[in-house]
């Protein structure tokens, strides 16, 4: 049973995302042939933004209860450089490189943790607004990569982690973590409490939920999953730095955005932001592609994110007028 608030107009964002997508993929596979329609490229789209996939679900979370997430790309190389500086200092101490990355990965996910509860602390117990503390979060995540890593680039790692981010594997993590928010957000009380708090955060109070619990948890379910796209970016680059993410955030949110979840809250879906990120990666693919320059790129991506939102805003303001 869909228990999601609006669900009929949810399946039609859904819908929409789904109809842009086939539709982006027959122009693509006619335009460009096998250039476009072969097995590796798509293979490449998929393990090119398995990162930003993961960022786009904490910030579908965060973006339903009408917040937002800035931090997400740098908490994605904090936790990155974490995992490279305890890999690096276990290694020099002759550990098992096995349990090395156990303990590795599991502190990047902690540093992944506590940034995001860290965010929702400052937005739920703190009212700060999501924008300036999620900004705030940025900064000083991003400054704390350079200090930990004072221009190095941690590349000494085990060679069982490296298979961590290769072929198909992240990918099956990912549609995993997908599948998982999926249900979570459509069949649960907890994704009910979501939608609630997003749809109209003062009804959900008066009501008796508890809004400063369900704000915490998807501030740190987003750090969680950057935390988890730090460890399979790493494993794939084979390699951390202080530079890893940068932009990322904007990325997700575009996802998000293109798969039909609405900036202003309470609308939107996992699924709508799978189709979301599969999208966005066809639009950089095929702008690669045809050899637009990436600066150019960036202009094109921007430019797709305002119409999005813009249509987004006539719709919603379509009923009271």
């Amino acid at each position: 049973m869909d228990i999601r608030p609006n669900a009929g107009k949810v399946r039609a964002r859904e819908f929409g995302a789904f109809f842009v997508f086939i539709l982006f993929f027959a122009v693509l596979s006619l335009t460009l042939g096998s250039k476009f329609f072969s097995w590796n490229n798509f293979q490449n789209i998929l393990n090119q933004n398995m990162a930003i996939a993961l960022l786009a679900i904490g910030s579908t979370f965060v973006i339903l209860t009408a917040g937002i997430d800035l931090s997400v790309g740098s908490v994605l190389a904090l936790a990155s450089v974490v995992l490279g500086l305890v890999m690096a200092r276990l290694l020099e101490g002759r550990w098992i490189p096995e349990l090395v990355i156990i303990i590795a990965i599991l502190a990047g996910l902690l540093t992944g943790l506590l940034c995001g509860l860290a965010n929702g602390l400052l937005i739920a117990r703190f009212r700060l607004p999501p924008f300036v503390a999620t900004l705030g979060l940025m900064a000083v995540a991003r400054g704390l990569t350079r200090v930990i890593t004072r221009g190095m680039t941690f590349s000494e790692q085990p060679e069982a982690f490296h298979l961590l981010g290769q072929g198909l594997l992240p990918v099956a993590i990912v549609l995993l973590v997908f599948a998982g928010a999926g249900v979570a957000l459509r069949y649960t009380r907890f994704g009910r409490l979501v939608y609630a708090v997003g749809s109209n955060e003062k009804a959900a109070r008066l009501s008796g939920v508890n809004v400063f619990a369900v704000k915490t948890t998807v501030y740190a379910l987003s750090g969680v999953l950057a935390g988890l796209a730090g460890v399979l970016l790493t494993s794939r680059l084979q390699s951390a730095n202080a530079l890893l993410g940068l932009g990322y955030e904007l990325n997700a949110i575009a996802a998000v955005v293109i798969g039909g979840t609405s900036l202003m809250g309470g609308q939107g879906s996992v699924l709508g932001t799978l189709l979301g990120v599969l999208i966005y990666g066809m639009i950089q693919n095929c702008l690669n592609l045809f050899g637009v320059d990436p600066f150019w790129q960036e202009v094109v991506i921007g430019a797709v994110v305002i119409a999005v939102v813009l249509l987004d805003y006539q719709l919603q303001r379509k009923p009271e007028s």
